[in-house]
């Protein structure tokens, strides 16, 4: 986790002090820091980032798949979920699919590391074959690639960005192409969840399946198994216990994103307002959605970032067991709530 790779913090608390923080030094300010949300317990002025050595390749999967029937929809959604607890749980994948709202057919946006083609084809192989030799039932377009890993952040070398052309940009501003439809969005609803590893498994699969197919008819649903923590290398988890992220989060195969939203709509700006009704039945379509997947993964638990800003129980599912621990320490080290943000650790003590 992005947590778990902080090796020191320096932060300025509320009371106006100066601290290093390290496992070391201000120990339980550091773990509070580190998955509790850093604005919440000071002002961060200095941090030491562990670095990994850079894989030799970076692989892609694109493409689609279409079912062609809400039957076959449902047995694509349990085939996938399957081959996440048996292939894809693990370091070398990550990123996922997307599940379109309204339409029976998943995006492919799957990326791997250090593995060439021919083996990314065959640890799907079981999937994709089964379904190519189904036409009546699946319409499949695969795409394996692969490239150096220091081509992947160079934008010459890649057909996935798009420059920043404006006038007096400095040079070598980019973005991806694939977040081009997130620019100017209004959003009517977002929010996320962790799949636990035993939701994926025996008969639990396809209730989970069938949960997903009933979210997609009102909304987007993100897939990601580089969100989750469960097929993680185990020196990986080991730092990332040393964390105060959810322990739920331990425990979850892929995280879950759903959202609607509409693009080029600005609050304030005449003639770019957003309609609100139509914010409203976006909001309204992703709850639902959400509820269904919710019902069908038990303690998933979710990211105080990434989660629902409405969530009711956002101390249990954003922390966890951690939470007591959290707040006592907030109340040490802030104890008039200098520091607030939203669903933060000891906002509920304060309005803001």
């Amino acid at each position: 986790s992005g947590a778990a790779g902080v090796l020191e913090i320096e932060v300025i608390t509320a009371d106006g002090k100066v601290r290093v923080t390290n496992k070391y030094q201000n120990a339980d300010l550091f773990w509070a820091m580190r998955g509790g949300g850093g604005g919440t317990f000071g002002i961060v002025s200095r941090m030491t980032l562990l670095t990994h050595p850079m894989p030799s390749t970076s692989g892609w999967l694109s493409g689609s798949i279409t079912a062609k029937s809400d039957d076959s929809y449902r047995e694509l959604i349990r085939r996938y979920l399957s081959l996440i607890e048996i292939s894809l749980n693990s370091p070398a994948w990550g990123e996922g699919v997307t599940f379109v709202k309204g339409e029976n057919k998943i995006e492919l946006g799957t990326s791997f590391l250090d593995m060439s083609v021919s083996e990314a084809k065959a640890i799907w192989a079981p999937l994709l074959d089964e379904l190519r030799s189904r036409p009546a039932d699946y319409t499949v377009n695969a795409n394996f690639s692969i490239k150096p890993f220091v081509d992947k952040w160079d934008p010459t070398k890649n057909d996935g960005v798009i420059m920043d052309d404006r006038v007096g940009a400095p040079s070598g501003y980019y973005w991806w192409s694939g977040n081009a439809v997130e620019v100017g969005a209004y959003w009517g609803g977002y929010q996320g969840r962790g799949i636990p590893l035993k939701s994926i498994q025996g008969d639990q699969t396809q209730v989970l399946a069938d949960a997903i197919f009933n979210a997609t008819r009102t909304s987007l649903v993100l897939l990601q198994t580089n969100k989750a923590l469960s097929g993680e290398h185990p020196e990986a988890a080991t730092r990332d216990r040393e964390t105060s992220l959810n322990p739920a989060v331990f425990d979850n195969a892929a995280f879950v994103t759903m959202g609607d939203w509409v693009q080029y709509k600005y609050v304030g700006v005449a003639g770019h307002e957003p309609d609100m009704a139509i914010a409203q039945s976006q909001f309204d379509g992703v709850n639902k959605a959400m509820d269904f997947v919710t019902a069908a993964t038990p303690g998933g638990a979710s990211y105080s970032n990434e989660g629902n800003y409405f969530e009711p129980n956002w101390q249990s599912e954003f922390w966890g067991s951690n939470y007591p621990r959290l707040l006592r320490i907030k109340k040490e080290y802030d104890p008039e709530t200098v520091f607030w943000v939203h669903h933060g650790v000891g906002s509920e003590h304060s309005s803001g």
